[in-house]
């Protein structure tokens, strides 16, 4: 299909969507799945507000543009038995100094996040929240930036972050964690598939069967093969 039709078809389909709703304070959550060796990723935008003057009323409604936000490790590394250890960690709030490009809805769902894959996310679902709740939730999180807490793959990693953000700004508590030896441990697959079964989710992307596999066997196995002792005969 054409790019240009494609897209127009697509942000018709969005503003649809998005009409149907009878709020516009929302976060997103965008997903990059784990598979074929890539290990995979989770963030959360969250939208910006104005002041909007009316004839004899003043409201106060989404500016089209988001602030995204997310976690990651310093360096790649997820072999099996290392997977407890806290890494050094690099949060994330966007636009900033280095990346000053307005972030948007079609800006993720085209090209992704800017500062790091650099290509179209495999997910992108949507949560409907509140204005206070949205103001709320990007405190928690400016917050959580300057007192950060380290990277681990086990405990806190990107996963654990958008759980985190979504239980401040919708209440919900997510569980999304998967088996890798010798515990359960929060992944992006397993995140995004528990997220579109709640009755609320709105799909604006979806990621087909990409999310399907386990992060054990398309991350890290895929890298390095997996030890005898996990192998059937």
């Amino acid at each position: 299909m054409n790019r240009r039709l494609y897209h127009t078809s697509f942000m018709i389909g969005l503003g649809l969507c998005l009409l149907s709703l009878p709020s516009l304070a929302n976060v997103y959550v965008i997903i990059y799945a784990t598979c074929g060796g890539r290990t995979g990723h989770a963030g959360i935008a969250v939208d910006n507000h104005q002041i909007q003057d009316g004839n004899s009323t003043t409201d106060t409604v989404s500016d089209g543009t988001l602030t995204y936000y997310d976690l990651w490790p310093a360096e790649d590394d997820f072999a099996l038995f290392n997977l407890s250890k806290d890494r050094e960690a690099r949060y994330y709030k966007l636009p900033n100094a280095i990346w000053p490009a307005p972030v948007t809805i079609a800006s993720l769902y085209d090209a992704g996040i800017p500062h790091r894959e650099h290509y179209a996310p495999d997910a992108l679902l949507m949560f409907r929240t509140t204005l206070r709740n949205d103001y709320l939730l990007k405190d928690f999180l400016d917050s959580t930036i300057r007192t950060p807490h380290p990277f681990n793959p086990r405990r806190f990693n990107c996963s654990d972050f958008v759980i985190l953000a979504l239980r401040q700004a919708t209440g919900k508590h997510i569980r999304a964690k998967e088996f890798m030896p010798f515990a359960f441990t929060t992944t992006p697959n397993k995140l995004c598939r528990r997220l579109m079964h709640l009755g609320d989710t709105v799909v604006i992307k979806s990621p087909g069967n990409k999310v399907k596999g386990a992060f054990l066997w398309e991350r890290v196995f895929a890298k390095k093969p997996p030890p005898l002792f996990l192998v059937s005969n």
